[in-house]
């Protein structure tokens, strides 16, 4: 794929991708990622999750 951007940190729960909107399309189309579109803005800690519930602890 071209112009593929790849940004991960081994500390984190998530790889973020960037690329041309064909780029994008492909991998939220494809079934065996768990993938999403995110702006630039998004947040990075347990809170910035918009699909998971908090966790009970909230201490953590």
């Amino acid at each position: 794929m071209d112009g593929v951007v790849l940004a991960t940190d081994v500390d984190l729960m998530t790889t973020y991708v960037g690329g041309t909107d064909e780029c994008v399309a492909t991998l939220v189309a494809d079934e065996e990622l768990e993938a999403m579109v995110v702006g630039a803005d998004h947040r990075l800690a347990w809170d910035g999750d918009s699909l998971n519930p908090p966790p009970a602890d909230q201490s953590r």
